[in-house]
Order: C-alpha cells, then structure tokens, then sequence
C-alpha cells in the first residue's frame, strides 16, 4: 500500500511540472509578442512623423483637391451638353450639320481639283510654248536650207554654164556629112568614130550595132601643152572644121572636159556636148530603137 501512493504522488509532481513549463512558456510568447508589437509602432510612428512624408502628403492633398474640382466642372459641362442636345440638336439640325459638312469636303476636293487642272493647264501652256518655238526653230533652219540649197543651185548652174559653156557652144549646124563623133570617158578621149577606128567596138545586139570604146585604147587627157596638142592632132581633120565634132561625156570625165573645150575653142572647131548617164549605151544603124541612137 506505501508503493501506491509514493506512485501517485510522482504522477502529481510532474503534471504540475509540465503545467508550470507550460504557462511559463505561454507567458514568455506573450511577453516576445508585445515587444515587438511596441517595436514595430514605434517605427510607423517615426516614419509618418518626418518632414519629407508630410510634403508629400500635402502635394497629394492639393492634387487629390484639384482633380476633384476638374472633375465637378466636368460633370457639369456634361450635363450642360446633355441639355443642348436634348433642346438644340434636333433630328433635322444633324442630317443638316453633316449635309454642311459633306459639302465642306465636297468644296475641298473642288478646290484640290480646280489647282490641279491649273498646274496641268500651265504645264500644258510651257509645252505648247515649247513645240511653237521648236517648230520657229525647224522653220529657220528650213528656211536657212533652202537658201543654201538656191545658193548652191546657183552655183551648180554657173559651174555647169562655166564648164560645158553651153550658152556659147553653136549646134553643129546640119551638113551632107554627119559630124566626127568623139567619145570621153574614163579620163580619155575615143575617135573619131570609122569603120576602121581602133578606139571602138561594135557589139550586135537586139536594138541594133551597139557602138563600145575600147578601154585599152584612147588617148589620156591632160591640161599640159603637149597633151594639148596630142588633143589637137587627134580630134582635128580637114573635114572636121567644116562639119564640127560632137563629144558624148560620161560623168567618170565631166572634169576633163574643160580640157577638150578649150582645144577645140583654140582651134576653131564647132562642138557639140551630149551628156550622158553611168548606164548610157549608144546604138548606130536603121534598125536602132534607143534613143541614143545616132544616125
């Protein structure tokens, strides 16, 4: 019986143990918590009570103030707005309104266009100025060509009088005999023209005896004396003073021409030129059908 209650009373002292630990502990929590409680206030306090916190505390003031006043006169305009619109803007006054303004843009495009076809019309205007003083420009310089074209007519028509000096040659004058006939091409003088004439050839052919100088025969013509005489002895008979010569010349020789003019001129002789072209052929005989044909 003394064993049991030496247990009990044990169980009783460490239940009060573990009671007193734990209200010990409870108060020592309570304790740590108030402090920093106390702690943590004391800073907020510090904090809101310096100089800098509270300007800007007022500068929100002000602004908090100011917005609240702009937004109370904003109010009020809106429902003055409301008010206009619900007596002014009728129905009628907005399909007018935006009528006013469709022609507003209407009137700017007009406008647009109006300067538009101005600097078209202006431009048109510099190019029409600019093709009247091309075309004056091509009429002087046409105007300027046919003046040379007259000048140099002029001097073609003196050069041709000044070298076949046809306003003075006579026409071999028509005789029982015809005229010696003398051929000038390649630089060279061929006849006179006979049956035994080395100077030519005769070629048959469907028009007629086509009469050919012979190249390889002729006689060079040249502006010296002794040419000049060589011309002479050649072109010059006892029948030929009388009866005249007449020299066919192809364009190869229209500048030797001058040459034979002027020993014929010195001699007396009377002369006929016939011109003729690169392609010229000359037929003889009855049958002849060109007309180069001589007879």
């Amino acid at each position: 019986m003394r064993r049991k209650k030496e247990t009990s009373s044990e169980s009783l002292d460490l239940l009060l143990d573990t009671i007193c630990n734990t209200f010990g502990g409870i108060l020592f929590i309570s304790l740590l918590i108030v402090i920093l409680l106390n702690t943590t206030s004391k800073d907020i306090v510090t904090a809101t009570v310096t100089q800098a916190n509270m300007a800007d505390l007022i500068e929100e003031e002000t602004r908090r103030a100011e917005l609240t006043s702009q937004l109370t006169e904003l109010s009020g305009k809106v429902d003055q707005q409301k008010l206009i619109s619900d007596v002014v803007y009728s129905k009628d006054f907005v399909q007018i309104a935006r009528a006013f303004e469709k022609q507003q843009i209407n009137n700017r495009q007009i406008q647009v266009d109006t300067s538009t076809s101005i600097g078209k019309s202006a431009q048109s205007q510099v190019d029409i100025n600019q093709i009247v003083a091309d075309q004056q420009q091509r009429q002087s310089k046409l105007n300027a060509a046919r003046s040379e074209e007259k000048s140099l007519q002029l001097k073609v028509n003196q050069a041709i009088k000044d070298r076949s000096q046809v306003a003075t040659i006579p026409r071999v004058t028509e005789a029982n005999a015809d005229p010696d006939v003398f051929f000038l091409a390649e630089g060279k003088i061929f006849g006179p023209y006979n049956a035994g004439s080395n100077d030519f050839k005769e070629v048959v052919t469907s028009l007629g005896s086509q009469l050919v100088h012979n190249s390889n025969a002729g006689l060079s013509v040249g502006a010296n004396a002794s040419n000049k005489q060589k011309l002479a002895d050649k072109m010059i008979q006892r029948s030929t003073v009388s009866e005249g010569v007449r020299v066919y010349v192809w364009p190869d020789s229209y500048a030797n021409w001058e040459t034979v003019r002027q020993v014929l001129d010195d001699n007396g002789i009377k002369k006929h030129l016939v011109p003729c072209e690169v392609d010229t052929k000359l037929y003889f005989g009855k049958g002849s059908q060109s007309k180069s044909t001589f007879q």
